[in-house]
């Protein structure tokens, strides 16, 4: 389903009518919000051990333009089938003033612009770089896409609950919400065991593919 067709179900559902407001209208923008918390309510399920294989990625970039938007934190990292392991910041600054050659990465930066830092330092050349990203939120200029994630009626059911509850509406938006719990069940319940739920891989293209 795209962001308009979420939004045309959930006033139909919500209002009994097909008289959609315009992009402009508070309701509209009301809504268009609470979709975006129900968007990343289903993103951050990472934090509960669930990846979503709709959020896995690949890109291929340069490694000197190491920064990459919209992802999250990966555990391993692999560069030409070598393991990178992760470590914090102000250890890299000790391991790399002391001369350690073991191989690891850290990040630095936060948002949209954080930095994979890879050490010892790459070659230059370009890399495909596989890693878990952020969900996309709607804005006005992407509301014709469709929404990631498999089960959209989570999305809609968690909206619903929110409209219904700042009605004062309680026992209604109990209702959606355990209904938008249900679905989220279902979506848990139906992940595959895809090896990249652990890792992160960078592989360099004239080396062939890692893991």
């Amino acid at each position: 389903m795209t962001g308009t067709e979420l939004l045309n179900t959930i006033h139909t559902l919500y209002e009994n009518n097909v008289d959609f407001p315009t992009p402009t209208d508070e309701d509209y923008l009301t809504r268009l919000a609470y979709l975006n918390q129900a968007i990343q309510s289903w993103q951050n399920e990472v934090f509960n051990g669930y990846l979503w294989s709709e959020l896995f990625t690949t890109t291929t970039q340069a490694y000197t333009a190491s920064t990459i938007a919209n992802f999250m934190h990966p555990e391993r990292l692999y560069v030409a089938n070598k393991e990178y392991m992760y470590i914090q910041p102000y250890e890299a600054i000790e391991k790399i003033a002391n001369g350690f050659q073991e191989k690891f990465y850290y990040i630095t930066g936060g948002a949209n612009n954080k930095v994979i830092n890879i050490y010892p330092t790459l070659t230059a050349g370009d890399y495909s770089i596989s890693y878990y990203k952020l969900a996309t939120l709607y804005t006005s200029g992407n509301i014709s896409q469709h929404i990631e994630m498999q089960n959209p009626n989570y999305a809609i059911k968690y909206v619903l609950s929110q409209l219904y509850n700042a009605d004062g509406d309680l026992n209604l938006g109990g209702q959606s919400l355990q209904e938008a719990e249900r679905y989220m069940a279902q979506m848990r319940t139906g992940l595959d065991n895809t090896p990249m739920s652990s890792y992160s891989i960078i592989t360099d293209l004239n080396e062939g593919f890692g893991v």
